[in-house]
């Protein structure tokens, strides 16, 4: 359930870049813990991303724990 959800989130990353060479996205938690609507953290790193017309060489960004609505995930939205 984690890997198809983080395998949306790159997709929908990569469509917001004009540009992506490497994009690596994981979801820290589990199964059980996204669907009480929890996620411990997200960390990703990418390379060689245009976004805006700005060129950045490598992005690295990591969050800290995360509250998921399951409701609309599920609804597609």
């Amino acid at each position: 359930m984690l890997n198809l959800l983080a395998s949306g989130l790159q997709l929908w990353v990569r469509q917001q870049c004009e540009a992506v060479e490497s994009l690596e996205l994981q979801l820290h938690g589990s199964a059980l813990g996204l669907l009480r609507g929890r996620l411990e953290g997200v960390s990703l790193v990418a390379r060689r991303v245009v976004y805006a017309a700005l060129e950045i060489e490598m992005v690295e960004l990591r969050s800290s724990a995360i509250q998921v609505q399951l409701g609309n995930l599920l609804k597609g939205q």
